[in-house]
């Protein structure tokens, strides 16, 4: 291939390449993310688009390229072998030259009506354009045998004339068969033998061997012309290919790109009504706590605007859930864990909300197993599940039951509610999409739930189905789950109470209102609470208490210089082993975290109450003064 074809070759490669990178991390909800053109499986798909683009438009080219010459051909065979009337008749008479010239006429004019109606009947297909080419092959060697034919009747110099015009015959006929080249050196061959023949008997043996010589070297040269023309043809449909493809796979980024934006106005203008909805609920209520003083009134009031702020960190997290999605930072990062721990996390307060809401609720399994899943993704799998079946369900209960199957866990997810319609069923998982539950109740949301939970199973490859409640109304959930070939990081006891009363607890967060919020949760509990904007705010405020912390919760994001791991680690090398949670709205790697378990912000504060449990029961600190 010249220089100039490759360079071409080569830059639409890596432009192709550019854009598969660029579109590939906008696909969506149900694809892997992060999956760039180092993908194996994405590069063989690519490839072999790309072969099949490739034969279908050289097959195209070729027929095109044919079946045009083929006509300019017809008209040239006409023009020469009436040409040749001229010195065939005065030799052999009217009568054998009009039997030649009639044959030669009527198969090169009927075989371009033939060529017509293949190519109306089959289009241009690798099988029509090797009958078109043999045809053609045919009809073109049945013009050279007048050589043998008159060559008797014909001068020394008439013969060579007409050899001379046959051999240059065979070479134009290069331009039309050589998108064959394996029928084009068949055809050059069979009518350089031909011509060989009407040599034969009247020449002599030097003369043989010169013309032996000079058909064997002129058809070389042929038959690399014909390779060379072929391979010229072949380099310019493969960049025509290219172009093909780079305009395809820009036309599906486009598309993929329009869709998003669709998607994303759709998104936002849903989500700037649903979320104001809850904001100003909550102002009128706050309003309304502050005027009265009726303790019954305060507690429904209460209620509400912790119903409402539900409602608004729901959706508040299908915002950063689905820029997450977005961006291909939404990343898996399983380890081994005991069930219970995620199930403990998970449900943590789910009973009393069932209960609240005069709904039954049952968590069972037959026994405790470490299962292969990243901790956050998993406790957000689970409680978006049981999120979704607390919104649809009025009556009956929520169930919750694991066991062993094999190789894996399968935990069900059961409730009574309205149901999941038929109709509905096959799009339950699109994002933005909102069923005629949704309808019915009136539940709030943007139908992005179980779009982002099928997105997060899928990165942890944990299997989620779901389908009608066996034997009566609502919906089952099932998770298949991975067991861990390793032991679990962390175990934890079963029926454990809270119990913070004067508990020593460190608090690092660097934003005011969230530590003044956090410090006042956890002195309602009964915790003895010393909080900080930093670090070394806080070990200097350490110095002038004579007690080492039981507990530490920090935020992972304390300035510039500065995170939470970074000051839990001081405080355990100044005071030991102190239990520790991380808040953090950010990803932390499960390498950086070591055993230091995480809760995403916005958090939930009875997910909080499970962890800070779990770390005050099963760990003690050692007291320094």
């Amino acid at each position: 291939m010249p220089f100039g074809r490759w360079r071409a070759v080569a830059l639409l490669s890596h432009t192709d390449a550019m854009i598969l990178k660029r579109s590939s991390g906008s696909q969506g909800f149900g694809t892997q993310a992060s999956q760039g053109t180092d993908d194996p499986d994405s590069t063989q798909k690519n490839g072999a688009r790309l072969a099949a683009i490739n034969d279908a438009m050289l097959v195209e080219k070729s027929v095109e390229f044919i079946l045009s010459q083929s006509r300019s051909g017809t008209l040239s065979a006409l023009l020469m072998a009436a040409v040749l009337g001229a010195m065939f008749v005065p030799a052999v008479g009217w009568q054998p030259y009009l039997i030649w010239f009639g044959v030669v006429a009527f198969g090169f004019t009927t075989r371009q009506f033939y060529f017509l109606q293949l190519f109306k009947r089959e289009g241009a297909t690798a099988k029509s354009l090797r009958t078109i080419a043999i045809i053609s092959a045919i009809s073109g060697w049945v013009a050279s045998t007048c050589v043998p034919l008159f060559a008797g009747a014909l001068t020394n110099e008439d013969l060579a004339v007409v050899t001379a015009l046959m051999t240059s015959w065979v070479a134009v006929a290069v331009a039309v068969l050589s998108v064959q080249p394996r029928i084009y050196t068949t055809y050059m061959l069979a009518c350089l033998f031909t011509i060989y023949l009407g040599w034969a008997p009247r020449a002599t043996g030097a003369e043989l061997i010169a013309l032996t010589v000079g058909l064997m070297l002129g058809g070389l040269v042929l038959h690399r012309l014909s390779r060379q023309i072929w391979g010229m043809l072949r380099d310019t449909v493969q960049v025509g290919a290219q172009n093909k493809l780079l305009a395809d796979q820009m036309a599906d980024a486009l598309g993929s790109a329009r869709d998003a934006y669709a998607s994303r106005s759709r998104f936002l203008a849903a989500a700037s009504h649903d979320l104001l909805q809850p904001v100003h609920s909550i102002k009128l209520l706050a309003s309304v706590l502050q005027r009265t003083n009726d303790a019954e009134r305060r507690a429904t009031v209460t209620e509400q605007i912790t119903q409402s702020a539900g409602s608004l960190d729901s959706m508040f997290r299908s915002i950063l859930d689905l820029a997450q999605i977005d961006a291909g930072t939404m990343l898996a990062k399983p380890q081994a864990l005991q069930l219970s721990v995620i199930l403990s996390r998970a449900t943590a307060g789910f009973q009393d909300r069932c209960a609240a809401k005069g709904l039954g609720y049952a968590l069972q399994y037959e026994h405790d197993a470490g299962v292969w899943v990243d901790p956050v993704l998993m406790g957000r799998v689970i409680r978006n599940l049981l999120e979704n079946a607390l919104k649809f369900t009025t009556t009956g209960g929520i169930r919750v039951a694991g066991q062993q199957v094999q190789d894996h866990m399968e935990l069900l997810i059961e409730d009574t509610g309205v149901g999941i319609s038929e109709a509905d069923r096959p799009f339950i998982f699109e994002a933005f999409f909102r069923g005629a539950a949704a309808k019915h109740t009136d539940a709030d949301g943007v139908g992005l739930g179980l779009a982002i939970t099928r997105h997060m199973a899928d990165l942890m490859k944990v299997g989620l189905q779901l389908s009608p409640r066996p034997g009566g109304q609502g919906t089952q959930v099932k998770l298949t789950i991975p067991i861990s070939q390793t032991a679990p990081l962390i175990r934890v006891s079963t029926a454990l109470t809270l119990d913070l009363q004067d508990r020593f607890i460190v608090l690092i967060e660097d934003d005011e209102k969230v530590r003044k919020a956090t410090d006042i949760w956890l002195r309602e509990l009964g915790a003895k609470c010393l909080s900080a904007s930093n670090g070394d705010i806080l070990l200097e405020a350490l110095k002038r208490v004579d007690q080492a912390p039981e507990l530490i919760v920090a935020d992972y994001r304390l300035g510039k210089h500065d995170n939470g791991l970074a000051v839990i680690a001081r405080l355990r090398e100044r005071f030991g082993p102190i239990p520790a949670v991380l808040i953090s709205g950010d990803k932390v790697s499960a390498e950086e975290l070591g055993s230091v378990p995480i809760l995403s912000k916005p958090v939930q504060f009875d997910e909080l109450n499970s962890v800070l449990m779990q770390l005050l029961r099963t760990s003690k600190p050692e007291k320094s003064g």
